[in-house]
């Protein structure tokens, strides 16, 4: 049983939502633990696992991006809000981010139809799931020890 199995990084939201994924459900999972087995079991050049390469970049690349979002959101660009959203849910679905992928979706979905409370609402979300996500990609850096 690997270290991610015996301790599952799993945290629900501090509140109900009025969003989920496809399937209608909320995701409990910070990151979808047999992705992120799946890309360990990879390694690049065989040194570090694909999972850690991937989770580099996302970091290096994401980080700016929330707050261009944020920026986005306070300018009431519909257009920008549902581009960064999309490409959001494309690189958090690399790694296996689930909570941060169904949120997106949602935050893109609803900026199409300029639903600016529930953007906002969702933001609020995003924000405390990033944090979540920072700190699960830290603790799966000091498993491989990284």
């Amino acid at each position: 049983m690997s270290p991610s199995q015996k301790n599952p990084v799993v945290v629900p939201p501090a509140k109900p939502l009025k969003f989920g994924c496809s399937n209608g459900r909320l995701v409990a999972e910070v990151l979808d633990d047999k992705h992120m087995t799946q890309l360990r079991a990879l390694h690049v050049e065989g040194k570090n696992s694909l999972f850690y390469e991937l989770s580099v970049i996302f970091r290096r690349e994401a980080t700016p991006r929330i707050s261009i979002l944020h920026q986005a959101v306070a300018a009431r660009d519909a257009a920008e809000v549902a581009r960064l959203a999309h490409a959001f849910v494309g690189s958090t679905a690399s790694i296996g981010a689930r909570q941060m992928q169904c949120a997106m979706k949602a935050v893109e979905l609803a900026a199409i139809s300029s639903e600016w409370t529930k953007v906002e609402e969702i933001l609020v979300y995003i924000d405390s799931a990033w944090a979540r996500l920072l700190a699960a990609l830290e603790r799966c850096d000091r498993e491989e020890g990284m």
